[in-house]
């Protein structure tokens, strides 16, 4: 099964992101990605995770912005997942309010952690950008996801 979307009459725009290792500002995710290789590495070794399939497990969390009144919006991306064979699971704080942020910082954390902890997620689908991800990133903790990999969807700061 091929995942494109481009194909998709829904016309979200997914964006998966590799991060690099040399940037000038490393963090905690950057060295996770690139655990084999030494940061002073003149090469960048990344983790890829395998490429999705039908029956896959894709995480949606909201580490950010506010996903206020787009409830419509989620439903649309859970169908669109499951029209490729995949099968959507929410994050439990993905509709959260607080102020700006979806939630406050220790449930969107928890939501990420979750995501990247459990191994039969194979893709997390993050519903919006922001301010927010910044707020939760240096205490996030990457050994789960280094034991599996997965895909990062999103734009902003999930960038």
């Amino acid at each position: 099964m091929k995942i494109d979307s481009k194909s998709s009459e829904e016309k979200f725009a997914l964006s998966i992101t590799a991060f690099d290792a040399n940037s000038s500002r490393e963090s905690s995710f950057s060295r996770a990605m690139t655990a084999q290789t030494p940061p002073s590495s003149p090469h960048n070794t990344y983790i890829k995770p395998s490429l999705l399939k039908e029956g896959d497990h894709v995480a949606i969390v909201a580490p950010a912005g506010i996903v206020k009144d787009r409830e419509a919006a989620i439903d649309k991306a859970q169908n669109l997942l499951k029209s490729w064979g995949l099968i959507p699971v929410l994050g439990p704080n993905l509709l959260a309010q607080n102020y700006h942020f979806a939630g406050k910082d220790p449930q969107r954390l928890s939501d990420l952690q979750w995501a990247l902890d459990d191994s039969e997620i194979k893709a997390i689908w993050c519903a919006r950008g922001g301010y927010g991800s910044i707020r939760i990133i240096d205490d996030l903790n990457f050994d789960g996801f280094q034991k599996s990999p997965k895909w990062l969807i999103g734009y902003s700061d999930i960038t």
